[in-house]
This record gives structure tokens, C-alpha cells and sequence, in this order.
């Protein structure tokens, strides 16, 4: 005989706390994807939030994204973005701004921001306002929210005659069979705006726009850079021995070729911005680095290390009685190579401690002294002279090996000067 069914017991209905969370985990309704507001409890303040608040969130996301630019102010102010980061994802994505630090990066003025986001605010008021009058007695559709025509707009897209259609294109399907091509989802169209709109936000972008001589170039080479972006990812899935592959660089060839004249049309115009000059200086203050040092150099002019030349390692290496420790630090060639590599990153930080750069400073030299015993290596006593034949003299052991070599200019003129070398 079969026993009675178990009774089933719903689980406890959790009471939701009367105050916002501080940080609060939501699905927008746009996208499968968790998103994270760790500033929530500031926002929901701010909007005049209420319970429940994840609920009002998914509502306010899907209301506001639609408007780019404010949709980018309140990101950055209240730390709203996915969990999981996108891989391209810009660092500023990633951090909380200040209301002076977004005013800095935009080029806003500070009453400026308080007009858009007060323009926000009450844009979302008005919002909930119609929606809780149309429908007063049931909860209110995500997707109807999401779908909806909203009372917001980009308006530096208006400003500056960018239509929102530039953004709903086709991409290429290698999966369709009676069509190549097919509408891109609407989550890339939206971070694609985002990324357009960051640009348009720059002050010396809008310089330039709101030229009446160069605004055509400057939004053309400003099309141009989208168009080479879309080709960036698109190819991303391609092999390099497909037609299409091959078809899009072709195209893209000649879209660079475009771009690159235009931006040094507006950096012609423009100097004082620096627009297409930025990467042009950047290889003439290196190309001037590398040719000091290596002009310094003996015989071999090549940098060994990307810093020194290998008789300014020799110099490093060699001790005498006078200064018996070895200056070439390891430790800090390590950390000025790596700094090379972020140089022009403006949120490069170290992944080096500094006690493993004093580990191998010293494990270095511990190696040069212990290579000098093994070798039996002397240290020359410079107050008795070095230079070959010298009476009583203490000779380095290249100038003897180099004796018969007739001397060169520079080694005549490097052997007469005090040599500089960064210690």
C-alpha cells in the first residue's frame, strides 16, 4: 500500500528590506547577463528608488540605455556594469568616477552634469508616472519597458547629425544558406553606440565637429574609424585564406588609406590637439632615444638589453679596487623594460615587487663576484694607471686584446671623454 504524498511546503516568503542594498546584483532585460550597481544604494536614492529594488533596476536599465549619453554618465558615477567584463572592456569601465573625475573626461562643466542628470531624473519620474496611469493594476512587462518609445534622446547624436540607424547593420553569417548576411543583435548595436558616443563626448572631437571649415572632415574621418572597427571584428572570425576574408581587406586597405589622410588633414588644422600626431611623435621621441644611446656605443651599437649598448654593459659590469660592487642593476633594468611596455598607458601599474627587483639587483652582483673567483679575475687599481704600457700600470685585459687594432674615431673619442651612464 502506497503511503500519502509528502505534503509539499512552499518556501518562506523573504520580506525585502525597506532600505536599498549598498551594492545589488541584477539580469537587465536587454541581455542574459548578471550586471552589478555598487552604488545602488546612492542611485535609488537619487531616483527616489522603490522596493522591490531589483525589479526597479531591471525597469530603470531598460529605460535608460536607450540614451546613450546619460545611460554613460550614470554608469560611471554609480559603478553600474556586467560582472563578468567584457574581454575589449576599457579600464574606466571597470572603476567609479567622481563627479569632477567624469566632468575632466568629458569636458563637461560641473553645472553641465547636473543638467543631464537632472534631466534624467525627471524624465524618470515622468516615466513611471505614465506607466503606473496605463497600467494601474498588474506589474508592468519588462519587454514592454525595454520596447517602448522613451521621452529620452542622444542628444549629442542630434547635435552633431549622427542618425541612430547608422548603427543597425548587417554582418556577415557563414552559417546562412539562403541569405550571407543578417541583422546584428541589438546588444552589439548598443555597446557599439556606447563606444561612438565615448568619442563624440571628447573635447577635442567636438572641437573639431563644431568647425565650420573641417566639421565635414572631422565627422567623415570619425565614420571612417567606426567602419575600420566594425572590419576589425568581423575578420576576427574569418580565416585569412576565405573570399570573404579577403574581400573585406580589400575594402578595409582602402577605408585606412581614407582615414589616414583625413586625420592628418585635421591634425594640419588642428595642431594644438594633436589628433593624428600623437603616434608620429611617439616614434620621433624614440627614434631620438635609441640614436643617443646608441650613438654612445662601441663598435656594436645595438641595445642588448633595450637600454644599454654591450660596452655600456661592460662599463656596468667591470669593478676595480676602487668600486669592487658591479653597477649594472638587474633589478632595475627588469622594472625600466617593463616600464617601457606601459609608457603610454595611463593606467599602468607595476607587477613587479620591490623586494624581487632587490633580489635580483643583488643576485646579480652576488653572480659577477662569484664569477670573478672562478675566473680569477683581478680588480684593477685605477690609481696606478690602465692605460697599456704604462710603468706599474694595472691593465684591463680588452684594452690589451684590442692593442693592435688601429683606433677608430670613436674609439679615440670615447676613450678621451668621462663616460654617462644612468646609475
Amino acid at each position: 500500500m502506497l503511503g500519502a504524498a509528502p505534503k509539499v511546503v512552499p518556501p518562506p516568503v523573504v520580506a525585502e528590506s525597506p532600505t536599498p542594498p549598498k551594492i545589488l546584483e541584477y539580469t537587465p532585460p536587454t541581455t542574459l547577463d548578471r550586471w552589478q550597481v555598487e552604488r545602488y544604494e546612492d542611485l535609488a536614492v537619487f531616483l527616489a528608488f522603490k522596493a522591490p529594488w531589483a525589479e526597479t533596476m531591471v525597469r530603470f536599465h531598460g529605460f535608460a540605455e536607450a540614451d546613450t549619453q546619460r545611460w554613460f554618465y550614470v554608469r560611471r558615477l554609480f559603478g553600474i556594469q556586467p560582472l563578468i567584463p567584457a574581454a575589449d572592456a576599457h579600464p574606466d569601465d571597470l572603476k567609479i568616477f567622481t563627479q569632477e573625475e567624469l566632468c575632466t573626461a568629458t569636458g563637461l562643466k560641473p553645472e553641465q552634469l547636473v543638467d543631464e542628470l537632472t534631466h534624467l531624473r525627471v524624465a524618470w519620474e515622468a516615466f513611471q508616472t505614465e506607466v503606473q496611469r496605463a497600467v494601474p493594476l498588474e506589474p508592468v512587462s519588462l519587454q514592454t519597458v525595454a520596447g517602448r518609445e522613451l521621452p529620452l534622446s542622444d542628444s549629442l547624436l542630434e547635435r552633431f547629425d549622427f542618425d541612430k540607424s547608422l548603427f543597425d547593420v548587417m554582418v556577415y553569417d557563414p552559417a546562412g544558406v539562403d541569405f550571407k548576411y543578417k541583422p546584428r543583435t541589438g546588444e552589439r548595436n548598443r555597446l557599439e553606440m556606447e563606444w561612438f558616443i565615448a568619442k563624440l563626448m571628447r573635447p577635442e572631437w567636438q572641437k573639431m565637429l563644431d568647425d565650420p571649415m573641417a566639421g565635414t572632415l572631422a565627422r567623415s574621418a570619425l565614420v571612417n574609424e567606426l567602419y575600420l572597427r566594425r572590419f576589425d571584428k568581423e575578420m576576427m572570425g574569418l580565416m585569412p585564406t576565405s573570399p570573404t576574408w579577403k574581400e573585406m581587406s580589400g575594402s578595409r586597405a582602402k577605408i585606412e588609406e581614407q582615414y589616414g589622410r583625413q586625420m592628418s588633414d585635421l591634425s594640419e588644422k588642428f595642431p594644438e590637439l594633436g589628433v593624428a600626431g600623437r603616434v608620429s611623435f611617439r616614434a620621433v621621441v624614440s627614434d631620438l632615444n635609441a640614436a643617443h644611446r646608441q650613438y654612445y656605443g662601441k663598435r656594436d651599437r645595438r641595445l642588448w638589453d633595450k637600454v644599454h649598448t654591450s660596452a655600456e654593459i661592460v662599463f656596468l659590469t667591470r669593478t676595480s679596487a676602487q668600486l669592487p660592487v658591479p653597477r649594472y642593476r638587474l633589478g632595475w633594468q627588469v622594472a625600466v623594460v617593463e616600464a617601457m611596455h606601459g609608457l603610454y598607458d595611463p593606467n599602468f601599474r607595476s607587477q613587479l615587487k620591490k623586494n624581487d627587483l632587490k633580489k635580483l639587483d643583488l643576485g646579480f652582483r652576488r653572480g659577477v663576484e662569484e664569477a670573478k673567483r672562478e675566473t680569477g679575475e683581478v680588480d684593477v687599481d685605477l690609481e696606478r694607471g690602465v692605460i697599456p704600457g704604462e710603468p706599474g700600470t694595472d691593465e684591463f685585459e680588452d684594452y690589451l686584446a684590442n692593442e693592435k687594432l688601429p683606433a677608430s674615431p670613436e674609439k679615440s673619442e670615447i676613450g678621451n671623454r668621462k663616460l654617462e651612464m644612468p646609475i
